[in-house]
């Protein structure tokens, strides 16, 4: 059994700049994660609504970060990212990427419910 490359064709140079925003906005939220992570080991969050009131009076910046402020900028950078993807992914899965790129941004965006393909895609 063998296997055939196929080849593709390079990233054009106008989304260059895209392509590199994205893979910048990776790095950025891998280098996120453990940092994430490090302010609810150090400093978990409050149990009790007033747990968190007093805390914004006493930090506010650390009470954002107990409210998931890190995550929600991940989020942000997170939209160059897929849109970087989408550029790379089209010309070889012309197919089912609109849908791929679709289901992934509305599920990283939704927080239930079940992503929808478009009407008419126009990829």
């Amino acid at each position: 059994m063998t296997v055939e490359a196929t080849t593709t064709r390079p990233v054009g140079t106008e989304w260059r700049g895209l392509v590199r925003l994205g893979a910048a906005a990776a790095v950025f939220v891998v280098v996120m994660i453990p940092l994430q992570a490090a302010v609810f080991i150090l400093r978990p969050p409050p149990s009790t609504v007033e747990g968190f009131f007093a805390l914004f009076q006493e930090n506010p910046l650390l009470g954002f970060l107990d409210l998931d402020l890190l995550l929600t900028l991940d989020y942000l950078v997170m939209i160059p990212f897929y849109l970087a993807l989408y550029v790379v992914v089209r010309g070889v899965a012309r197919r089912g990427g609109c849908w791929h790129w679709w289901s992934a941004c509305s599920a990283s965006c939704s927080s239930s419910s079940p992503a929808k393909p478009p009407s008419r895609c126009g990829c």
